[in-house]
């Protein structure tokens, strides 16, 4: 049997980089791996757990790991650990999902800002084809453009 230090506490506005940003209730719980299938060396500190306590289910975030009780006891704990994790929460695809969303918008705005751009120039291009002095300085601003690129 493990042990795992949980808090309630799991607004993300607390935990910035997968770290606890202030003071927080803890309480520790037991950790069965036969119940989870997952080696608690594969849990990390800010991972989703849900823990079964007295008030029932519950939705906890990690804080720290221990093999043995007499971890738990060198901790400062000296009461009982009877509650118990009984699921870890994979967030990893949604995560995933999630970081693919903002880059996708991130590409999407980029591309937009090439359109525009082509757009523009195209349009340059066609006034320039008429009009000689739009053509002189179409020709001024691609050179200077160009320069410019080069620093």
């Amino acid at each position: 049997m493990e042990f795992l230090l949980v808090t309630y506490d799991t607004s993300d506005y607390y935990w910035p980089n997968n770290t606890p940003a202030h003071d927080y209730d803890e309480f520790w719980f037991r950790y069965y791996e036969s119940d989870t299938n997952i080696p608690i060396d594969n849990i990390g500190i800010g991972d989703w757990v849900v823990v079964k306590s007295r008030n029932g289910l519950g939705l906890a975030r990690v804080l720290k790991k221990a093999k043995d009780l007499d971890t738990v006891r060198m901790q400062g704990f000296k009461g009982n650990v009877v509650k118990q994790v009984i699921a870890v929460i994979d967030t990893s695809k949604c995560d995933k999902r999630e970081s693919d969303r903002a880059k996708l918008e991130d590409i999407e705005k980029k591309l937009e800002q090439k359109a525009k751009n082509a757009e523009r120039l195209t349009m340059y291009r066609l006034l320039a084809k008429d009009n000689p002095e739009f053509s002189a300085l179409l020709t001024e601003y691609e050179s200077v453009k160009a320069s410019v690129n080069e620093l």
